[in-house]
């Protein structure tokens, strides 16, 4: 992949494999204790927050060592509590083997899941306590430049304040977020951002990896909605892991779906890689150009290929689920060539998937090292040959697997070259993480049928 993809990096901290027990025990939650920056408006943040943001462990039970932590603040002083998805993941994946717990001036209380949006990775969590206040919620998206205070507990130890701008926001394929510019650590996720009247204006989620500064707030919005919807159904009730991956399901169903429909049901422009009008890309989706290597340079000139852009496509985050799963990644890539497809060139187009990057050309679902927890079905692959109303010929390798987990959902995958004998010719691919066949199909169609050559 290319240097230039770009990598997100939860910013909860969790101990799953070994976990360890602070050296030194620090009681995190008292205003006395808080950090905070100089500026006025960073002091009245700290004072705001000082009683209504706490750290939340995830622990087997009240005395065990936390496995991962976060932060969560009161939305409502009857015992409402917002934080991220990903802060509470485990307590949600394994319910019978740990809990949920809020730190308040230095005890435990464990806390209860209520209502969760994998899709935005957030949670609402209910306590058995009133609180003095809650936090005021502001559903507008801040303006580019707009500054912003962010409030969490990194690494667990007291809280901090810090200041930074809006960047506008980021859309990522099935979701969409503030983009700030300003320092957020581990442990911050689920934190408060406030914008200078003290109002909520996000939910602190995601940094960049190998950014200065650089960090991902979910808009209050999206927390809004998920009150609502608390609000009209009531909490989720005890949870299973099963319940919690029908959920699941259903969240990630309705997402990509509506995705594909924005996608394949929208506009009729195309996007232009060298002469080849290719379908646009999912919002979210960026694409760049790979150079490729000498080696494969050499492959290409054996069989003269003449290559002429090589340009590929994927999102950022996905799902805060497993990585094994990488659900919610789509990933879509064009290799445009000037020859024809001669006896020589048909064969030398036979090696070009192996010539160019393995990782994105590849039409299997990895090796057996990837499913050791056996989370998929077999792959299952077709070959289709066909022509387009433009008149493009295709001939297609398609393939796709099941998750155990979700029996509606798979990972779907197209690898394409058409068929001219005189050129130019295309070779494309398509890999999608999590989308039902009905979904598939559509992105097939749309990936093969809407391209079409420039006219000279």
């Amino acid at each position: 992949m290319s240097k230039r993809a770009r990598t997100i990096i939860l910013i909860s901290i969790a101990l799953l494999v070994h976990p360890v027990r602070a050296q030194s025990p620090v009681t995190s939650g008292t205003a006395s204790q808080m950090q905070y920056s100089e500026s006025r408006e960073a002091k009245r943040i700290y004072q705001l927050a000082s009683s209504l943001v706490f750290p939340i462990h995830i622990s087997a039970t009240l005395d065990a060592p936390k496995v991962s932590y976060g932060t969560g603040f009161v939305i409502r002083k009857t015992g409402l509590i917002a934080t991220n998805f990903h802060v509470v993941s485990q307590a949600v994946l394994e319910p019978t083997r740990y809990k949920p717990f809020l730190v308040i001036d230095g005890k435990k209380v464990q806390a209860e899941i209520v209502a969760f949006d994998l899709i935005a990775d957030l949670a609402l969590l209910r306590v058995d306590q009133n609180f003095p206040g809650e936090l005021v919620l502001r559903d507008e998206l801040p303006s580019v430049g707009e500054k912003l205070f962010s409030v969490g507990l990194p690494e667990d130890l007291s809280m901090l304040v810090t200041e930074g701008n809006s960047g506008g926001t980021s859309i990522d394929l099935l979701s969409e977020n503030i983009v700030l510019s300003a320092p957020l650590n581990p442990g911050m996720s689920g934190g408060p951002t406030f914008d200078d009247r003290g109002q909520v204006r996000g939910v602190n989620v995601a940094i960049l990896k190998n950014s200065q500064n650089l960090a991902f707030v979910v808009p209050t919005r999206n927390l809004h909605a998920l009150v609502e919807q608390l609000d009209q159904n009531g909490p989720m009730g005890p949870l299973t892991t099963r319940s919690a991956f029908q959920k699941f399901e259903t969240q990630l169903t309705d997402s990509m779906h509506a995705a594909v429909v924005r996608l394949t049901k929208g506009s009729t422009n195309r996007r232009r890689v060298a002469n080849f009008l290719a379908p646009l890309t999912p919002a979210g989706v960026k694409c760049w150009d790979v150079p490729i290597e000498d080696k494969a340079n050499q492959t290409l000139m054996r069989f003269r290929i003449d290559l002429k852009t090589f340009q590929t496509c994927t999102n950022s985050r996905g799902i805060p689920l497993p990585a094994k799963m990488r659900l919610g990644s789509w990933r879509e890539g064009y290799a445009i060539f000037s020859n024809g497809l001669d006896l020589s060139q048909k064969r030398g187009m036979d090696h070009v998937f192996n010539s160019l990057p393995e990782s994105v050309f590849s039409d299997y679902f990895g090796g057996a090292a990837e499913d050791e927890a056996g989370s998929f079905s077999a792959p299952k692959c077709t070959t289709q040959t066909l022509q387009n109303s433009f008149g493009v010929r295709w001939k297609a390798n398609i393939c796709a697997r099941g998750y155990r987990a979700f029996p509606t959902l798979f990972d779907f995958a197209i690898k394409a070259m058409t068929l001219s004998e005189n050129g130019p010719n295309a070779l494309s691919y398509y890999r999608i993480s999590g989308i039902t066949a009905d979904d598939a199909r559509s992105v097939l169609q749309y990936a093969l049928e809407s391209p079409s050559w420039e006219k000279k």
